[in-house]
């Protein structure tokens, strides 16, 4: 590490940023989505491939929804606390029949625009404040 022609300061410092993004995508999956468990429930290697893939996929459509709402509401995805968003989206799933899964999609757009039980608009207050990360 120490060419610089081969390892660029500045791709060093880029890749890191990206290393530094993982790292906490991994601790968000750990300890909000697992709850800080030390352990999958499976027990045999072919269902717990179906957990880890069940987690990832989970996690990446709450990402995705973060950034919905974060378009909608003009912020920057990162400015979303995960684990209220994750709240919010596992409350509001939990609360509506899916019928089909193709009726996912409505149901996203409707998760963007809904109206919570204390009357506010759900993602949009917690894009707007409610539920932001605190920034020092």
């Amino acid at each position: 590490m120490t060419d610089r022609l081969r390892y660029p300061g500045n791709e060093i410092v880029e890749l890191y940023c990206h290393r530094w993004e993982i790292e906490l995508g991994f601790r968000e999956i750990k300890q909000t989505m697992l709850d800080s468990a030390y352990h999958l429930r499976s027990k045999r290697p072919d269902m717990v491939r179906q957990e880890l893939w069940g987690v990832l996929l989970a996690y990446n459509l709450i990402r995705r929804i973060m950034t919905m709402a974060a378009t909608v509401t003009g912020i920057w995805p990162n400015q979303l606390s995960f684990s209220s968003s994750s709240m919010a989206v596992i409350q509001y799933f939990s609360s509506v029949s899916i019928m089909s899964p193709g009726n996912i999609p409505i149901h996203w757009q409707h998760l963007l625009n809904t109206d919570n039980d204390d009357g506010g608009d759900s993602y949009r207050d917690m894009a707007q404040g409610k539920s932001m990360k605190k920034t020092l």
